[in-house]
């Protein structure tokens, strides 16, 4: 996940790769496999979104968190 930009509003956007969100959904259904699924409208299912976001925010905070850590170091 990469190109990232912090907008003046806030809020940030990403480029993400189809194998992230291949990944995201992968994860959802490992979940509903291990805890059961509720959601009984399986076409318009998209919690695996909130996982895909997870992952993107997890790389973005890593990433702004070793370039903070590299400009200290100068």
């Amino acid at each position: 996940m990469t190109n990232s930009q912090v907008h003046p509003q806030g809020w940030i956007s990403l480029s993400i790769a189809p194998e992230h969100e291949a990944r995201a959904k992968q994860i959802r259904t490992e979940r509903d496999r291990q805890y059961g699924n509720i959601y009984t409208e399986a076409t318009t299912d998209e919690r695996w979104v909130g996982d895909l976001g997870e992952m993107a925010f997890n790389s973005w905070f890593k990433q702004g968190s070793s370039q903070k850590t590299e400009n200290k170091a100068r």
